[in-house]
């Protein structure tokens, strides 16, 4: 919470990004009070900085045992509606939704010890997702929706059409075309690929691509968790021939530990301006 502190030291950083992502579990769970929020809300806009909130937009079928219960991409129905008033009401203003993984826990997830995936069509997904965001929007009218997937979780053979009949599905059943769609890549694994026909088929659909740019998973230290991120980077942006129309530097793990301040390189902070640096230099 320390960054939303008027001279918390990442100003280069903070200058540079255009957006602020947070779980909407933070709005939800205990762990971050209303005045916490305030001021979170009220430092990215002093800061020009827009709000995202990373959401679950399928609603769970019911209770342990149920498909769709504890599992990541679900969320309890009406939930999200009464986070986003909570929201409004502590002065957030979200100019984006990012939908948590809802084609692959959706479609694609079959369990994982309790945790069960119900398996639904893709059309069904986005039928269901539709009714989610229509509840939203009566809070934020004008608030866009956008997508985050694993790139490596769909099947080797039917990935692309699959992504193909999703952007469609979604279109159909909201009226209008995901704002962006953004991979959660398992660097690990042979993603590399699948980058060229993904382009090309987001370039068709006219939605601009995302890239989470992370650091490996079983990372021991913050020093080898942005090295790794480091090397991904630009791993990707060699095969893509180009940046994303958005870089995402996001974590999730242990590492890196500390965000600030953006003067020491093992922090968040110094990683988003070791990007822009290299950005920059690769123009």
């Amino acid at each position: 919470m320390a960054l939303f502190q008027p001279e918390a030291p990442w100003s280069k950083a903070a200058s540079a990004i255009q957006a602020f992502e947070i779980s909407d579990e933070l709005t939800y769970d205990g762990s971050v009070s209303g005045p916490q929020l305030q001021q979170m809300f009220s430092n990215l806009s002093e800061r020009r900085i827009d709000l995202v909130v990373g959401i679950g937009p399928l609603p769970s079928q019911g209770g342990p045992g149920a498909c769709g219960y504890n599992v990541e991409g679900y969320g309890v129905p009406n939930g999200l509606l009464r986070d986003t008033r909570r929201i409004e009401s502590l002065g957030g203003n979200v100019r984006f939704y990012t939908m948590d993984e809802p084609v692959y826990f959706g479609y694609v997830f079959d369990r994982e010890g309790s945790r069960v995936g119900c398996h639904l069509s893709i059309e069904e997904v986005a039928k269901q997702v539709a009714g989610t965001l229509k509840l939203v929007r009566t809070v934020f009218p004008s608030v866009q929706f956008g997508d985050v997937e694993p790139l490596m979780g769909f099947n080797k053979e039917t990935w692309l059409n699959d992504l193909a009949t999703w952007f469609d599905a979604y279109e159909a059943a909201t009226g209008g075309k995901l704002a962006f769609f953004r991979l959660d890549i398992g660097w690990d694994l042979a993603w590399q690929a699948r980058i060229p026909p993904l382009a090309d088929l987001l370039r068709q659909k006219g939605i601009p691509l995302q890239v989470i740019y992370n650091g490996d998973d079983n990372a021991k230290s913050d020093e080898t968790w942005i090295a790794s991120a480091v090397e991904h980077f630009q791993e990707f942006e060699a095969i893509m021939g180009s940046a994303p129309d958005a870089a995402l530097i996001q974590y999730w793990q242990a590492h890196p530990s500390r965000a600030l301040p953006e003067t020491d390189p093992r922090t968040g902070t110094w990683l988003i301006n070791r990007y822009l640096e290299w950005r920059q230099s690769h123009r």
